[in-house]
């Protein structure tokens, strides 16, 4: 009789043990859907939930109901998980994305964009897991977004466009292979491509448009192969150094309104010599070779 009670409250000691344990478990709560945050009230009231997870989208846009009150994105301090994507628009009182410092994974797209007070995105310094698309545009006093400088090297595609106050691509320095295309627009700030150093290969198009200020792409010296279109139009460059390793071009070469540009001796033979199957348009440059022209030498002023 004495065992059986000893065998009895050792029972119900390892039962209280294991409640015990699973109380102190962190929980996993998955939002199944989409979820759209258009006030700091809403913010608040999904924060409480705890969610871990969103199987869905996560918006969070401050123009919906005409105000602009978003200011704390602390509530959501919980989320690690975004399945599809995650985008930050039209909230003009957000000056930083705190509250999204747990966030470890965005499964289709990270999009910032219209956000006239957003100052940087240091908060999402840990996301590590990869996601094909990366859109940046429209941010007024955004200076930098090195807080995207821990995701991996399995982007797709990169929009940079319309930060006027943005300083560098730094947080780019991880990518050597993009499946997809990156397009720098009408960025005034950024004097040199800093940050791509290590581009071997761009799927897609490489195009840097309007981005009065920048006089040096020598970032580039890596960069062997574009899947398609070379797009430079409307800097300060005077060369092209940076692109001696460039072999080959998908589709076309577009060079335009570039007034200081005068040298192309960077492009090398293996490009002008049949690594160019589409269209070679140059004009509006101070210099404007012909194809031929570089074939006989011809690649400055």
């Amino acid at each position: 009789m004495k065992t059986y009670r000893t065998s009895l409250l050792f029972l119900f000691i390892l039962i209280l043990s294991c409640d015990s344990n699973n109380d102190d478990e962190p929980s996993n709560l998955t939002f199944d859907g989409d979820v759209l945050l258009i006030s700091q009230e809403e913010v608040n009231s999904f924060g409480a939930n705890n969610y871990n997870s969103i199987s869905g989208s996560l918006v969070i846009s401050d123009i919906e109901d005409g105000i602009h009150d978003i200011i704390d994105l602390s509530p959501l301090n919980s989320i690690t998980n975004i399945d599809q994507t995650f985008t930050i628009k039209t909230s003009n009182a957000l000056t930083q994305l705190n509250g999204f410092d747990s966030l470890k994974s965005v499964g289709f797209s990270i999009e910032i964009y219209d956000n006239n007070e957003l100052l940087n995105v240091n908060a999402l310094s840990n996301i590590t897991v990869a996601l094909p698309f990366i859109s940046i545009f429209r941010n007024t006093l955004l200076e930098n977004i090195d807080g995207l400088a821990n995701i991996p090297d399995f982007i797709e595609n990169i929009t940079v466009a319309e930060n006027p106050s943005l300083q560098n691509l730094n947080c780019f320095s991880n990518i050597e292979n993009l499946s997809g295309g990156i397009q720098i627009i009408e960025c005034p700030q950024l004097t040199n491509l800093e940050g791509l150093n290590n581009f071997q290969t761009i799927g897609g198009r490489l195009q840097l448009s309007n981005v009065n200020n920048l006089n040096d792409i020598s970032q580039l010296s890596n960069l062997t192969n574009i899947g398609e279109n070379l797009i430079i139009a409307g800097t300060a460059l005077t060369d092209l150094n940076g692109l001696e390793n460039l072999n080959s071009v998908g589709f076309q070469i577009n060079i335009i309104l570039n007034e200081n540009l005068s040298d192309y001796c960077a492009l090398n033979n293996s490009l002008i010599n049949g690594g160019i199957p589409g269209a070679y348009e140059v004009f509006q440059n101070q210099y404007n070779p012909t194809l031929d022209d570089l074939i006989n030498g011809q690649c400055n002023q």
